[in-house]
């Protein structure tokens, strides 16, 4: 059995086409819902990347 090389929207879980170099985690299928919460994951994903960096750097 070959394993699967689709690429499906984080959100929803629609087919948005083969897997490809360019294919991210959080690519969506372009709902209005699903484009909405990518940009939430995202800012939330760089949040929780630069509290991480402060802390780090000692500046938390």
């Amino acid at each position: 059995m070959m394993a699967s090389n689709r690429h499906y929207c984080f959100n929803c879980g629609a087919d948005i086409g083969p897997k490809d170099r360019f294919s991210e985690p959080l690519d969506d299928c372009g709902a209005l819902e699903c484009v909405r919460e990518a940009r939430n994951a995202y800012q939330q994903e760089r949040d929780e990347a630069h509290e991480q960096l402060d802390r780090d750097m000692g500046w938390y």
